[in-house]
């Protein structure tokens, strides 16, 4: 995907929604899937960021997202905001206990 620097300003933020992560955690932690994402996720926010809009991602308070993906748990968030300089975190209630 390219965003055009010559689109009109309505939009503030690009948001990926569920499964963006690889379908296992690394080292505990959640990592991007890395054939979608081969440059990770640091990069696609510093590419959102450098056009003037704000990055977020999508999360789960719960063990799984709605996908089925591994889900934040309440621990990611200063996490992903630190390392990926994501700017939202949307939270939905837990698909799966």
């Amino acid at each position: 995907m390219e965003l055009s620097e010559n689109l009109p300003r309505r939009y503030n933020y690009v948001n990926l929604d569920d499964a963006w992560s690889a379908p296992a955690r690394q080292g505990g932690r959640l990592v991007a899937d890395p054939q979608r994402f081969p440059s990770g996720i640091r990069a696609l926010s510093d590419y959102v960021h450098a056009r003037g809009l704000k990055f977020g991602i999508y999360g789960d308070a719960g063990a799984l997202t709605c996908a089925g993906y591994p889900g934040g748990c309440c621990t990611e968030r200063n996490t992903c905001d630190a390392a990926w300089a994501v700017l939202q975190l949307p939270r939905p209630t837990p698909a799966h206990p």
